[in-house]
């Protein structure tokens, strides 16, 4: 009787087993949904192929058990370069590096190679951390570096692959007093008295044919040779020497060599301790190094050893690791629309050059000093007064966020942590938009056009609207103060280094070229088309988006005269026309979401003047604003969405585990009571 009752019992108990999972796993789907969906904040595409045996893709998520943790490199020499993928300059570079990897490649019993790119939400706080203020920045890392050790940034006289080997070989060799580790070859020049002497010091007791390269002491192809063939110090050992003591030299060499050129290879019989020579051929000297290296493998490796170096078989490779995942990433590329004909502007463009220079360009400092500080109060008052804001929300964030720069005490220095924290308050009640697809901006590839494009929309729209503003208004004291702005914030936050120096070269005598009310409109119009000229062809070059002087003659037939020079007289018609707030298509997303959005985009008469376009003064909107200010005290939290969905799931699953609880506490209590009455019967 008590084996039936209980058939009823497990079958509810295990229902409501099924109901309790069923529960769970919908809110875990809902929680991974909501996690997936928060927007972050990315840009481009990596520069490099995370697949690459010959470098490695690191991140936030895996920098330090790679960098400070992996034994695999732990006694090595690591090259890491920190990137932009947006980056002109990088782009342009990232041939360079490429090679420069794979020749490196060769040295990698001494040094590994990786690559971070700065451009991704996610290492954002790596690359801060690591003092990352320009790109591409190259950094050197000495053998089993420790968590502090944020790396010596490589310096070379030039930025070709030669050159860059140049730099890495002094670094290493300015940093051997440390001590290095027993299995690096050995980078110093050996000397000696005596050819005797010279030969003790030799490692021939080990059996190992001894190869000497004797240069001058300028010369780095010696240290370049050892290093090609340092993965083969087992088949033979290269040595470096000096031509310092020509009667040394004069010991070593066979008798009938009455001249000869450097480098000078010289090879050692370990019988009878007879050197032998390998003169330089009549080649240029870019390609000694590689002959030599060639000369030394044919005599000295196996055949098999030389095929299978061919073959990749004898490469100890760096296991593939797989690309650090950034949602925001795939989400941008994946939605990239078809690149616009370029006869509008974007307001989703313009918000994604304020999102990204706010929220991860000047992020990457850690500190701001005084001049930083007025650059960014300058930068967001320009934008207060005249960039086309959509929403109300979005001038209330950059307004309140100037006034929270200007509170700080003069001559403190301003904690970018803290800053991006009061930036991220004021986000969750001030709606700024997210990161949306380039559209006016959007290239063949996510790696061309984007940021860069966005900005100097950016600032074409600034200078038209200043000069629109200032004709109306008639406050001649600011004008051109947005050029101003713009060179300052160049010079102090954009990270192409390269493209900042070549703008503050172009505006080192801006003051004195800014002599009429247009002058703002015109000069950023003629640089603009000094860089296109200048890039046009470089790597950096959309190619369904060439490099071309603006606008073209399809776009404004009359700012061409009949000689095919520009008409400036129209040329400026057409700016006015072409940034003008009418020629804006606007976000319709955020029109969605926002239930303050104005019909029209903001004008910025109502900022500059007493009233806007709906009538409300000033006055209104000071007092508005003081009200909503006293509303975000109240309202603003710590917490972001990601932190109110993990509150979710963790309140959802705790109501979860406690039905399951109390669903089996009433199971057994049933089946005991049932037990109780069956024994009751039985007595009876």
């Amino acid at each position: 009787m008590s084996g039936l009752s209980g058939k009823p019992v497990a079958k509810a108990m295990a229902q409501s087993l099924v109901s309790v999972v069923v529960v769970f796993v919908i809110i875990v789907v809902a929680f991974v949904t909501i996690a997936a969906s928060m927007p972050s904040l990315s840009l481009g595409q990596p520069l490099y192929d995370p697949k690459s045996p010959h470098m490695r893709t690191l991140a936030d998520t895996n920098f330090t058990d790679r960098v400070y943790n992996d034994e695999s490199v732990a006694r090595r020499v690591q090259v890491i370069q920190f990137y932009n993928s947006w980056c002109g300059h990088c782009i342009s570079f990232a041939p360079t590096f490429k090679e420069l990897a794979k020749q490196l490649h060769e040295w990698r019993d001494v040094l590994t190679v990786g690559v971070v790119d700065c451009a991704q939400d996610m290492n954002t706080k790596l690359c801060r951390n690591m003092d990352i203020n320009v790109y591409p920045t190259l950094k050197l890392y000495w053998f089993a570096p420790k968590p502090e050790d944020k790396g010596v940034e490589l310096i070379a006289d030039e930025r070709s692959t030669d050159g860059l080997q140049k730099g890495i070989i002094k670094w290493i060799v300015e940093n051997w007093v440390k001590g290095v580790p027993r299995e690096w070859p050995d980078l110093m020049p050996v000397s000696a008295l005596s050819k005797d002497l010279f030969v003790k010091l030799l490692p021939i007791e080990k059996g190992v044919p001894v190869v000497l390269v004797v240069e001058s002491e300028k010369s780095s192809i010696g240290q370049q040779i050892i290093l090609d063939l340092s993965a083969y110090q087992s088949s033979v050992t290269v040595l470096r020497m000096l031509d310092t003591s020509d009667a040394l030299l004069n010991q070593m060499l066979p008798k009938n060599i009455k001249s000869y050129k450097l480098p000078l290879l010289l090879t050692i019989d370990n019988t009878d301790y007879v050197f032998k020579i390998f003169q330089t051929p009549d080649i240029p000297d870019n390609r000694i190094r590689d002959v030599y290296v060639k000369r030394i493998k044919s005599k000295f490796m196996s055949q098999s050893l030389v095929i299978d170096e061919q073959n990749g078989h004898d490469v100890q490779q760096l296991s593939p690791n797989k690309q650090p995942e950034d949602s925001s990433v795939a989400k941008i590329q994946n939605n990239l629309e078809s690149p616009a004909t370029g006869q509008r502007v974007y307001m989703s463009d313009l918000n994604n050059a304020l999102r990204y220079s706010l929220f991860q360009e000047i992020a990457l400092k850690k500190r701001l000093n005084t001049t930083q500080i007025n650059a960014l109060k300058n930068y967001l008052s320009a934008l207060e007064l005249h960039f086309p804001f959509q929403t109300n929300k979005m001038l209330t964030f950059v307004k309140y966020l100037n006034e929270w720069l200007a509170k700080k005490r003069a001559g403190v220095e301003v904690d970018v942590e803290d800053m991006i924290t009061t930036m991220k308050i004021y986000e969750e009640y001030y709606h700024f938009p997210e990161m949306k697809p380039w559209k006016g901006c959007a290239g063949s590839d996510p790696k061309y056009r984007g940021y860069p494009c966005s900005m100097w929309t950016l600032f074409h729209t600034l200078t038209v609207n200043e000069y629109k503003n200032t004709l109306r208004t008639q406050k001649w004291s600011t004008l051109h103060s947005v050029l101003y702005s713009m060179r300052d914030y160049i010079k102090n936050f954009f990270g192409c280094s390269y493209c900042a120096q070549h703008f503050q070269e172009m505006a080192k005598e801006l003051e004195s070229t800014l002599t009429y009310p247009n002058s703002s409109v015109l000069w950023l119009w003629r640089s603009h088309n000094r860089v296109n000229k200048r890039l046009h062809g470089d790597a950096s070059e959309d190619p369904q988006h060439q490099k071309q002087q603006y606008p073209p003659r399809d776009e404004c037939p009359e700012c061409y005269d009949t000689g095919g020079q520009f008409v400036e007289k129209n040329v400026l018609e057409f700016l006015l026309r072409h940034y003008s707030v009418d020629n804006i298509i606007k976000d319709e997303s955020e029109l969605k979401e926002d239930n303050e959005i104005q019909n029209n985009v903001i004008n910025n008469k109502a900022i500059t003047s007493g009233k806007s376009v709906s009538g409300i003064t000033n006055n209104d909107n000071n007092n508005n604003n003081r009200n909503t200010s006293l509303k975000a005290k109240w309202n603003y939290s710590l917490l972001n969405n990601m932190d109110y969905s993990l509150i979710l799931f963790l309140y959802f699953s705790s109501a979860a585990i406690i039905l399951l609880i109390c669903v089996y506490l009433k199971v057994i209590r049933r089946k005991r009571g049932q037990k109780y009455s069956s024994l009751k019967s039985s007595f009876a």
